[in-house]
């Protein structure tokens, strides 16, 4: 049985996104435009957090050294690690509601997907029984 690669995640949790932000109230923000969209962002420290790469130099670095990942993501250019952390910062909220809407529209929206990859978890936990 095959994995979905990445562009598959990528593109799931864009469209996921974007329904997310239609059901939140939409506010205009003052200010500078942000360089990096919120959409990119929350993906890209989902794709850091599943690599365990956490530190935000660490993320700065892996960027510099995978250009592909740059291209994949659609960053103009690569933000720098000031920038990450200010905008983890800014985006914690966000990205908890985001985690609660998934968990409220579940799996069931993706009928791509097999369903025993997503309950996968590779656990070495006894089944009882």
């Amino acid at each position: 049985m095959s994995y979905p690669d990445e562009k598959y995640y990528i593109t799931f949790l864009s469209q996921r996104y974007m329904d997310f932000e239609k059901s939140l109230d939409s506010t205009v923000s003052v200010g500078r435009p942000q360089k990096y969209s919120d959409c990119l962002l929350i993906i890209f420290f989902t794709i850091m957090t599943l690599k365990q790469i956490n530190h935000f130099k660490a993320q700065y670095m892996y960027l510099q050294q995978h250009p592909d990942w740059v291209k994949r993501l659609k960053f103009k250019s690569i933000p720098h690690r000031t920038t990450l952390s200010r905008r983890y910062k800014q985006l914690s909220q966000k990205i908890q509601l985001f985690i609660e809407y998934l968990g409220d529209i579940g799996v069931d929206l993706d009928t791509e997907s097999p369903q025993d990859i997503v309950y996968e978890d590779k656990s070495l936990y006894k089944a009882q029984g």
